[in-house]
């Protein structure tokens, strides 16, 4: 049986939004989404308050991750990830 990747969602309909972007550029990865799915982009009082508001980077834990459960999480998505950054190129 061949794998189609987009036999469920084209790659057109798909928009990918790294974090690392978002984080730094907010305002242009923002207007890339409002682009992509065809919707006005906000006035700039729309965006003043947009950009005002906090972004979450990280999760509320408090204690780092163990290396031994990063190391854990990192084998079992290696496969997935790889295959992800095939598709994204």
């Amino acid at each position: 049986m061949t794998h189609r990747n987009d036999r469920y969602f084209p790659k057109e309909q798909l928009l990918v939004v790294r974090s690392e972007g978002y984080y730094t550029q907010q305002k242009s990865s923002l207007a890339t989404v409002f682009d992509f799915v065809g919707v006005e982009p906000p006035t700039d009082d729309q965006w003043k308050q947009m950009l005002a508001q906090p972004v979450a980077k990280e999760g509320r834990h408090t204690d780092a991750m163990l290396p031994e459960t990063r190391q854990m999480l990192n084998a079992f998505y290696a496969p997935y990830t790889a295959r992800l950054d095939a598709l994204l190129g």
